[in-house]
């Protein structure tokens, strides 16, 4: 129960444009499935000894396949604890039981994908990459050894799809945190993400050489998600074929893409994606213009925003992942209630019956915390967690 300062930490899950398979060992083989019905005696006893490997993700990974082994692991844990082995490695072990108690005696586990992010759904003023008309979680920090990051998932990567569910209009990126948190460790996970590329947000009368009948009139192309993985589903963009044509002020590059006009969606069923119309719309009247009579000609509408707006995306590239989500790691403050959603007094409850549980089944003699014969590398503070 060692404790650490909590950080915004997402019960969450993420692969790769080329999916990712986390269940692997350092040398290349498959590790035990988690999910299995059960583990042979071999497997069990291999995993024992990866407790106490030098390796800190072969140590994460055994302790996370022997808490999914449940009491069918319980015999071996109890004897590797009776060897007398190392301090940090009881201390594992105790954390091992800790959870299968937790599973069976309280409550099923809830996953974790093992990130940081900014704490709510980011929004386009926080990273312009993220569309406008949408929402996405920016990661500010990978867990080490959690699925994110054997999934390979990275700081500065944004999250903008679960499951093939984009997180656009009032379906908001936090809703992932609440999926995730309804799923078991073990349990698979596909996350559509944007690694790299740059976000451009033009606004008329603020970016200077951005007028948008100038802007409408270069060359582009329409891009659908068949065509572009960075275009969402539901939604459409353009590219840029030829930016020669367009003010060099703005700095444009051939396949930039036009992701939003005015902060909205482009029309799908428009041949240019709606920006001709777009740039014909007129700012909406002053409060001393609102009675007079409509100035404009038919077929051209008004803006619902005063000046007129593009969100453009360069580069970057799309990963859709595929991970095997993990176990709140127990260095976070508040892990237990958390990882099982229980109030403080439902946790106290269920420390107290794994106290009682714990010295009669693994410690009847309390010998947890005396060091062990010939453990020359134990010491009061610091452990294989810091590595």
């Amino acid at each position: 129960m060692v404790g650490m300062a909590w950080c915004n930490a997402l019960a969450f899950a993420a692969a790769s444009a080329q999916s990712t398979d986390v269940g692997r060992r350092e040398d290349g083989g498959p590790l035990p499935s988690a999910t299995q019905a059960g583990l042979s005696d071999a497997e069990l006893g291999e995993l024992i000894r990866d407790l106490s490997s030098p390796v800190f993700r072969t140590r994460e990974r055994a302790a996370a396949q022997l808490m999914d082994a449940g009491d069918r692991a319980l015999p071996w844990l109890i004897q590797a604890f009776e060897s007398r082995s190392s301090f940090d490695t009881r201390r594992r072990i105790k954390q091992i039981a800790l959870e299968i108690y937790l599973t069976i005696h309280v409550a099923p586990p809830r996953a974790f994908l093992g990130i940081s992010h900014l704490g709510y759904a980011g929004e386009t003023k926080d990273d312009a990459r993220i569309p406008i008309w949408g929402t996405g979680l920016l990661i500010t920090d990978v867990f080490t050894g959690s699925a994110a990051d054997i999934g390979e998932i990275r700081r500065g990567d944004i999250i903008l799809m679960l499951d093939g569910k984009p997180s656009v209009g009032d379906y908001k990126a936090t809703n992932f945190t609440d999926q995730i948190g309804r799923r078991r460790p073990g349990a698979p996970c596909t996350v559509g993400l944007l690694r790299g590329g740059v976000g451009l947000y033009l606004r008329e009368g603020n970016t200077k050489g951005f007028d948008p009948a100038d802007f409408a009139a270069g060359k582009y192309e329409v891009v659908r998600p068949e065509d572009d993985p960075r275009v969402l589903p539901g939604t459409t963009a353009l590219r840029i074929i030829d930016a020669s044509g367009l003010n060099p002020m703005l700095s444009l590059k051939t396949d930039d893409l036009v992701i939003a006009l005015d902060d909205e969606l482009l029309d799908p069923n428009a041949e240019d994606g709606g920006i001709g119309i777009w740039a014909r719309k007129q700012s909406p009247p002053s409060p001393t213009q609102a009675t007079e009579p409509n100035p404009l000609p038919p077929g051209v509408g008004m803006r619902k925003l005063s000046r007129a707006t593009a969100q453009i995306l360069r580069g970057g590239t799309w990963y859709t992942m595929t991970v095997r989500l993990g176990r709140w790691p127990s260095y976070l403050n508040d892990w237990l209630a958390r990882s099982r959603a229980l109030d403080g007094a439902s946790v106290a409850a269920a420390l107290d019956g794994f106290e009682a549980w714990w010295g009669t089944t693994f410690d009847p003699k309390g010998n947890f915390g005396d060091r062990a014969d010939g453990d020359h590398r134990w010491r009061m503070s610091g452990s294989s967690l810091s590595d």
